[in-house]
């Protein structure tokens, strides 16, 4: 059944979105992308397709590890089906996904579930000759009046103004069915990203977004992913791989290789994924009020940096403990800010300058527990086996082609 898309004006209509804003407790709720949770899939399952499944894999990964619930954000299209008797029955599309059974206890711990992200509106019929007579009908309607505007700018007039008539809008043939529209026509305009982006930057969530195209737009917009956390940890990770090219055919994602090395059996890999999730509760909660006290909740521009610039500092330093192989004692748990807020709570600050914080912040950098766990778990790990140990032949050839920029 061949699909259609309205055009003319209606490219310049914008679909609405009702995603609430919530501007506080990214450690609440995430999002996570279909593309992050097949390619874990097939990380667990078999038949990975490329390096992006790795790197999409570890999206999937932080969403389920850093965050108290994990939801997937779906892209979907409303499709009208044009009957000959001139009714129409109108439903809503989706991409199809992969069998994720195998990850069914992780996304039931992490109270999973499926938001809707309109994007398109499409028009089907119910044969091939109901849509051969529609579409020329429509058309021609369309071509009338482009015809009658163009006469009128010849004539110096101006064009009238109507308001959106789908009577007169030209149909236009996108795909031949759904799985092609999502394969290849869904997501590729801006119009149709924006519908998707636009509210996941409005509600305030962070979002693991594999789709490595989307995850591009998504950071060109306002939005509250962490980065000088999770984007330093990438950076410090493609650093690394880039020295350790000619050592390590496959270079492993960080949260993905700790999960990886920890089990004997890739059926082990979700259970792995909680372990790792408990071990970091703490230290998620703290990153996240950081992040939120920094962001959010601070009335000091200077102390807002001094976190943020902690932070980064922190997570930059991912692979030190790897490179030494050394011992590492558990994280210090001390909070510079949750010793200030406390403090003023039981009333023992009202006497004290906010220079005297500010000199007793520029003296002490803030505890990261989440980047020093991280970097504790990855003192161990052999990376060079992993792709050996884990993937076949076949998943070898294909994970050799690395992307990592």
């Amino acid at each position: 059944m061949a699909i259609y898309r309205w055009g003319g004006a209606f490219d310049d209509v914008t679909l609405s979105h009702s995603m609430i804003e919530n501007m506080a407790n990214r450690l609440e709720q995430s999002f996570v992308d279909r593309t992050a949770l097949n390619s874990l899939a097939r990380v667990v399952e078999g038949d990975i397709q490329s390096f992006d499944d790795l790197l999409a894999a570890e999206r999937a990964i932080r969403a389920f590890c850093f965050h108290q619930t994990t939801h997937e954000i779906a892209p979907c299209a409303s499709l009208k089906t044009i009957f000959e008797n001139g009714n129409s029955f109108e439903q809503s599309i989706s991409p199809s996904t992969l069998n994720r059974h195998c990850l069914q206890s992780i996304l039931d711990e992490c109270g999973f579930h499926v938001h809707i992200a309109p994007i398109d509106q499409l028009i089907a019929f119910e044969n091939e000759s109901l849509e051969e007579r529609f579409v020329r009908r429509q058309n021609e309607k369309s071509q009338e009046e482009s015809e009658f505007a163009r006469k009128l700018r010849e004539l110096g007039h101006n064009e009238p103004v109507f308001e959106l008539d789908f009577q007169r809008l030209p149909l236009i043939k996108v795909a031949e069915h759904s799985d092609e529209y999502f394969e290849d026509v869904a997501l590729t305009t801006d119009k149709q990203i924006n519908s998707y982006l636009v509210p996941l930057s409005a509600s305030g969530r962070t979002a693991y977004l594999g789709n490595r195209a989307l995850a591009s737009s998504f950071d060109r917009l306002k939005n509250y992913n962490g980065d000088q956390f999770f984007k330093t940890i990438d950076d410090s990770w493609v650093d690394w791989a880039t020295k350790m090219e000619r050592v390590i055919d496959i270079p492993v994602p960080p949260l993905l290789a700790i999960v990886l090395d920890r089990s004997g059996a890739r059926s082990e890999i979700p259970a792995k994924i909680k372990e790792l999730r408990a071990e970091l509760s703490y230290s998620s909660n703290q990153l996240w009020e950081l992040f939120d006290d920094a962001e959010f909740r601070l009335d000091s521009e200077a102390v807002s940096y001094r976190v943020l610039d902690d932070i980064q500092s922190e997570a930059s330093k991912l692979f030190d403990s790897w490179k030494k192989r050394g011992r590492f004692e558990m994280p210090f748990r001390f909070n510079l800010l949750g010793r200030i807020f406390q403090q003023d709570a039981l009333g023992l600050l009202k006497d004290v300058s906010f220079d005297a914080f500010s000199s007793d912040l520029t003296k002490s950098a803030i505890s990261v527990d989440a980047a020093q766990v991280t970097r504790q778990n990855l003192a161990s790990v052999n990376f060079s086996v992993l792709a050996k140990k884990h993937f076949n032949d076949r998943e070898q050839t294909k994970l050799s082609q690395v992307t990592l920029s």
